[in-house]
């Protein structure tokens, strides 16, 4: 028997918090590798800068620079290699002729030489994932807003700090800062900057504003029922058209085929019957516990933690103690 034949979606509430959590910060960190990539092209066409930037980055820079170079080497023997072809075939002089065969396949030799260093050095120019700016950046502009992520676990995010990232100006100041650093270290590169930016802040919002609608304990009715789905439609018709070569994950999923019909069963949003509420008392009791930690024995500390969380919940309570 499939066990879940057993299932019914209209029982269990979906995890909106998790939800939230989840998807934003496979958003991010997708947004945080195009922001690599292009700190990658930064680190390839960077000539000098007075930013302070990390010194492993300045080292990568430095290494394009010299291949930059040595590819200008090539490219001049490679010119004058071709004019002195050019002069072989008018020469008839046979000694004369082998001088300037010597020659040509001397300098060709050469280029060749200058062009696998090159490539050497290239190959060998790894910039490590958190050195470029760019993604140096995110974390500094996420402080901004009183963001930070957990550095122990993934780099994840909290659930508030997920909603502070769903505002729509936050969210707009994360784009900028990564064109206008663009624009300081590599102009060339500040329409590329733009152009991904862009893609990203639509999907951001799209999903903040999923995420507004299905994370509250208000009163659903049809209307709102009916915003939301079109609004969950339009974010993932956007993440399938843009974002094509990556995954949906089990997440998505449930918020595209569960949410909306837990919802019209209950017309309640996903924070009335979900998670956030258990959530909300490891909080308090760890406020709690923080308060108290001059007890030295582990179960007067538990004692005093429930106890005073059954007062703080039932006043009414203090006066049976």
């Amino acid at each position: 028997m499939n066990v879940f034949s057993f299932y019914n979606p209209y029982k269990v509430c979906p995890p909106g918090l998790h939800l939230s959590l989840g998807l934003y910060l496979k958003h991010f960190n997708s947004f945080e590798s195009a922001c690599h990539l292009l700190d990658i092209k930064i680190s390839q066409t960077l000539e000098n800068s007075s930013q302070d930037l990390n010194a492993d980055f300045l080292k990568t820079a430095e290494k394009y620079a010299r291949a930059r170079q040595l590819d200008e080497g090539a490219d001049g023997l490679d010119d004058s290699a071709n004019i002195l072809i050019e002069h072989l075939a008018t020469i008839q002089e046979q000694t004369t002729a082998v001088v300037y065969h010597q020659t040509i396949q001397e300098k060709l030799k050469e280029r060749d030489n200058l062009r696998n260093e090159a490539e050497s050095i290239r190959k060998g120019a790894k910039l490590s994932f958190d050195k470029g700016p760019l993604v140096k950046q995110l974390d500094a502009t996420l402080q901004k807003f009183r963001v930070a992520r957990q550095a122990y676990h993934g780099k994840s995010f909290v659930g508030n700090h997920v909603h502070r990232c769903c505002q729509k100006e936050n969210i707009d100041l994360l784009m900028a800062d990564v064109v206008n650093l663009t624009n300081q270290l590599c102009p060339d590169l500040v329409e590329e900057a733009k152009a991904m930016t862009d893609k990203y802040k639509v999907l951001f919002r799209l999903f903040g504003t999923c995420h507004k609608q299905y994370n509250t304990a208000d009163f659903h009715s049809d209307e709102d029922i009916h915003a939301l789905e079109l609004t969950i439609r339009s974010y993932l018709q956007y993440f399938r058209t843009k974002f094509g070569n990556e995954t949906i994950p089990p997440k998505m999923h449930i918020l595209e085929d569960h949410v909306v019909p837990f919802i019209k069963k209950w017309h309640v949003g996903l924070g009335f019957l979900g998670e956030q509420g258990v959530e909300s008392v490891h909080a308090r009791l760890n406020s709690i516990k923080y308060n108290v930690r001059g007890l030295k024995d582990d179960l007067d500390i538990l004692k005093s933690v429930m106890v005073t969380h059954w007062v703080q919940t039932r006043p009414g309570a203090h006066s049976i103690r």
